[in-house]
């Protein structure tokens, strides 16, 4: 079929299955249940076989299947490769078997929403951890170490305070100043930790901080300003932005500002003291070092053997690489429950408690669910395993704006990775999402913010991107994963049937391109002469394969030109020796 149309026509089809895989990456979670499995499946196909979607693209399809969906996804994987690949009669019939047995349990209509088991387990396991989880960034967080206690963001009790109110007071709040007129929300780092301790499980900075006095210049400025009391204490803003001293107001102890080796800043006091301060862009923006540790591995031995393979068989630069590795960890863990930190930091103990230095990255790997801070940890082991150096932020994710003032509390606090690209440190986030959102997730949002412009990679998902240790607001509850207690669509003859005649149709393609492989490889074979060979190299360049079958035949031309050069060689001796 590809042959008849020749070369303008092959490459129009594979134009056209590249648009039809991002069309399907787009629209696959507004599809009912059956057809989402079944385009998942030829994602699968188009990625690893005929190499016209981006393996990112599929896992973004696996991903947006839910529990039951990515089961029947795995059962009907070998049939459907099976097919499209040979053509083979048994594993055709075993598919459609497939798809037809499984109908009526993946139809089936709930009655109001259901928890998914592994989910009601999970909960249950973790009922022994909550009263004793501790919100991030504050006294006693397990995953912040003594020497980075300046972390810690509680405010003081104010007279006639109770403590409990003091601590539902704001860390700090952030507001537009000079010509801005919305606050910044986005990631706003208090620590970047290259250091990490395999006995205790945690990430360190080892700081070296200095005096700060720079004044900026700009009329595009953001106020961040809060209450403090004695001691150092950090002051989170986000990648790229810088302290203008000249703006600093306090009322109380008189503060000093200081910054360290990798751009974060802190304030100190030897009293109570509140404080207000302007930042903005920094032009040239501040880069920190990259030190041996960015690349120390921080696990021993083998992860699983599904993330070993992913690991093995990456290809392209190292922000590709770590791309890969971010979409294969976001379709293989969840958030755990619906978004709720309280859990998170219970799972985060759970995961600690039942673990050693030696087994905690791999049980990592292991649990299904996963919060910010073990996300990104395992994040960073796989990066640093294939040579990429990268370290961890713990800070806030600033969303909800209300009454023109962004907030850090305690129920912002999150964790990243940062990765070196060659010359500059760029965020990452490996956060997953949960199975299920909750239904207010839209919070107090009640005025217009701006994205603080920090250098991310944002993650490739459909709609909002999410990033936050507690899931992004408004996601979840019209995305494109299914829900528990979603009816399923109906899948009927008309259905499966043009299901069938797509799997004819993927066959007869992938048949098609292998016979125009074969033919080259048999020029090849029957090439006689250097000019043979050219003329072969610039009718496969021209043919456009794909990139794999290209670069199989282009090692086999090489080693033909080889060939030939040893024969004329060998006859050039000979005649030597006559």
């Amino acid at each position: 079929m590809i042959e008849a149309y020749g070369f303008t026509g092959r490459k129009q089809m594979e134009d056209a299955l590249r648009i039809e895989a991002e069309r399907t990456t787009q629209q696959i979670g507004g599809l009912p249940r059956v057809e989402k499995v079944l385009a998942a499946l030829k994602m699968d196909w188009l990625a690893e076989d005929l190499h016209v979607a981006r393996t990112e693209q599929r896992d973004q399809a696996v991903e947006q299947l839910s529990t039951d969906e990515r089961q029947l996804y795995n059962q009907l994987r070998g049939s459907y490769q099976g097919y499209v690949k040979k053509g083979e009669q048994a594993a055709y019939e075993s598919l459609v078997n497939g798809v037809k047995e499984n109908i009526p349990r993946i139809q089936q209509k709930e009655e109001g929403p259901q928890k998914d088991e592994s989910q009601e387990q999970l909960e249950k396991e973790l009922e022994q951890y909550k009263d004793q989880a501790i919100p991030p960034v504050t006294p006693g967080d397990p995953a912040i170490p003594p020497d980075d206690s300046d972390e810690y963001h509680t405010p003081p009790v104010a007279p006639g305070e109770s403590k409990e109110q003091a601590q539902a007071r704001p860390y700090f709040e952030i507001t537009p100043s000079g010509s801005s007129t919305k606050p910044l929300t986005g990631y706003y780092a208090s620590g970047r930790k290259s250091y990490y301790d395999v006995d205790s499980k945690t990430w360190s900075k080892r700081k070296q901080i200095s005096s700060y006095g720079s004044d900026i210049s700009g009329s595009e400025r953001q106020t961040i300003s809060g209450v403090t009391n004695s001691g150092l204490k950090s002051i989170p803003i986000p990648n790229g932005y810088g302290l203008d001293i000249s703006s600093l107001k306090y009322n109380g102890a008189r503060p000093e500002i200081f910054r360290d080796q990798n751009g974060c800043f802190y304030i100190k006091t030897d009293g109570n003291s509140s404080f207000s301060i302007d930042f903005l862009k920094q032009d040239p923006p501040f880069a920190g070092p990259l030190v041996a540790d960015d690349i120390i591995p921080i696990h021993r031995g083998q992860l699983s053997s599904g993330t070993e393979q992913i690991m093995i068989g990456l290809s392209g630069g190292a922000l590709e690489k770590a791309e890969k590795l971010r979409q294969y960890l976001l379709s293989k863990h969840f958030y755990p429950g619906d978004g709720d930190l309280q859990m998170a930091q219970a799972l985060q103990l759970k995961l600690r408690s039942e673990s050693t230095g030696e087994t905690y990255v791999q049980n990592l790997d292991q649990s299904e669910y996963l919060e910010c801070y073990s996300a990104n940890t395992l994040y960073i082991a796989m990066l640093r395993k294939i040579g990429i150096p990268a370290r961890l932020v713990i800070g806030h994710k600033v969303e909800g704006v209300k009454d023109g003032k962004a907030k850090i509390d305690s129920q912002t606090g999150h964790a990243w990775t940062e990765i070196w690209d060659g010359t500059a440190w760029r965020r990452m986030d490996a956060t997953p999402r949960p199975k299920q959102q909750k239904q207010d997730q839209k919070g107090d949002q009640n005025s217009p913010s701006e994205e603080a412009q920090d250098g991310g990679i944002e993650r490739q998902d459909q709609g909002e991107q999410q990033g936050q240790g507690q899931p992004q607001q408004g996601q979840g509850s019209q995305s494109s994963e299914s829900m528990p207690g979603q009816q399923m669509g109906e899948a009927s003859d008309q259905d499966i049937a043009q299901g069938e005649s797509q799997l004819n149709n993927a066959q007869e393609l992938s048949q098609q391109m292998e016979q125009q492989k074969q033919s080259l490889d048999q020029q090849l074979e029957n090439a006689q002469s250097f000019q043979d060979l050219q003329q072969l190299q610039q009718e496969a360049e021209k043919s456009d394969l794909f990139d794999d079958m290209k670069q199989d035949l282009q090692d086999r031309l090489e080693a033909k030109e080889e060939q030939m050069k040893e024969v004329i060689k060998e006859n050039l001796d000979e005649i030597w020796i006559l």
